[in-house]
């Protein structure tokens, strides 16, 4: 989320564009800055029930009924922009890739759109959409390889992971990567401040089983991600979704 803080509304123009994920789309970097004038202010629903429910930070969407929540999601299918700009800007996500991999992907990959289609019937759209806010939703890239070595690249065709491992996860949690380097398998996430940091390292082969719990699996069991001071978290859970 882009605190706006004391700043000017120049300056603050001037940071949504350059740290929009919509900074191509002039309409949402209005609508973005008329947000920001409205203290990210936004009321969705425009009939006489729920006209009145006012949105301006996270807990007040996890708040909202079921039945709002899928209003939502009907708002979003629809690509409303002052809708898609808010959940941008509060929840510092970039929407292009919901969209893009439920689309097939910028590269119009259906392996992409087929994955995000069969999870969302699994889940229901809200709950996986809420894992796509939190960064735990299972997403697809392409594997590339050079001089022997392989690497992912991202919807765009831009390189996600250089070319150096011994073999990569096509499909992995969002903000995670899972590879193989010197024999071993690690899943690494991506921290707030940009840093990658390894979480779990087996010599056996790792893959995700439930994205609502961070739950990976190997040949010998099944393993919930640690952190830096805790790996191989042994579980027995039900993994029913």
């Amino acid at each position: 989320m882009i605190s706006s803080g004391d700043k000017s509304i120049f300056d603050y123009v001037r940071e949504i564009a350059k740290a929009s994920t919509n900074r191509n789309n002039l309409s949402i970097l209005s609508v973005s800055v008329y947000l920001y004038l409205n203290k990210n202010q936004i009321s969705p629903f425009t009939d006489k029930v729920y006209g009145n429910i006012v949105l301006s930070e996270k807990d007040d969407v996890y708040k909202l009924s079921q039945h709002l929540k899928d209003r939502l999601m009907y708002l979003l299918d629809k690509k409303e922009k002052m809708l898609v700009a808010w959940f941008e800007n509060i929840f510092n996500v970039n929407m292009d890739d919901w969209y893009g991999e439920l689309e097939g992907g910028y590269s119009h990959d259906d392996t992409i759109a087929s994955l995000r289609r069969n999870k969302i019937a699994a889940y229901g759209k809200w709950k996986y959409f809420d894992l796509f806010l939190k960064g735990q939703d299972l997403i697809h890239r392409n594997y590339y390889v050079e001089d022997g070595k392989v690497g992912l690249l991202d919807l765009n065709g831009d390189i996600l992971l250089a070319a150096q491992y011994e073999d990569v996860h096509c499909e992995y949690l969002r903000n995670t990567f899972i590879y193989k380097t010197n024999g071993i398998w690690r899943v690494t996430r991506k921290t707030e401040d940009g840093r990658y940091q390894t979480v779990i390292e087996s010599k056996k082969e790792l893959s995700v089983l439930k994205e609502t719990d961070k739950l990976y699996k190997t040949d010998d069991g099944l393993w919930l991600e640690g952190d830096e001071n805790d790996t191989h978290v042994p579980a027995i859970v039900n993994t029913s979704i």
